[in-house]
Order: structure tokens, then sequence, then C-alpha cells
């Protein structure tokens, strides 16, 4: 064993980065674990209620919407602000967020 990680797929392709950049952007107001765990719960149910296939939807479409919603958790509950999907299996380091 290396110690290397699995690698899956979708989260490697430059589609999911721009998926979870997106659901990042909508999900950027929310300031409390309340607010979001409640918006997860609603987004969670819509992305069950598709159907494989629809007009919108992909494979990784639910992988990146859970992606973005856990990294938005952890900016939450640590004060910080994360980098770009595409950046977090680089050398990138999280940033304390600047006091507003």
């Amino acid at each position: 064993m290396t110690g290397d990680l699995p690698v899956v797929a979708p989260w490697w392709s430059r589609r999911f980065a721009r998926e979870v950049a997106l659901v990042r952007r909508h999900l950027e107001p929310v300031c409390s674990p309340e607010v979001l765990a409640s918006s997860f719960g609603r987004e969670a149910f819509h992305v069950l209620a598709a159907a494989p296939g629809a007009a919108g939807t992909t494979p990784s479409s639910a992988g990146a919407v859970r992606v973005a919603y856990a990294i938005r958790w952890i900016e939450l509950q640590l004060d910080l602000d994360l980098p770009p999907w595409g950046s977090w299996l680089g050398d990138s380091r999280p940033r304390r967020r600047a006091a507003v």
C-alpha cells in the first residue's frame, strides 16, 4: 500500500469543479450551520426527486452538491475561506477570514 488515496474520476473533472464552484457561490450568503443544514435538506430532497438523466442533471451533480455543502460546513465551523475545489489536492492552504 502506497498511502495514495483512490481517485474517483468525476471529482477530477473540470465539469465537477465548475458544479462545485457554482453551488459554493450560491452558499456564500449562508452564515450559520443551522441555515446550511436546512438548505441541504431541501436541496437533497430535490436531487433525490430528479430522475437519473433528467434535464440539467449529470451523474456527478449530486456529488458536487454534497461536496459544496461539506466545504461550506467546514468554512462555517472553522471560520475559514477555503480554496476552490480544483486546488484541494494541490498545495493551497486555508486562510482565516478577514474581519467584517
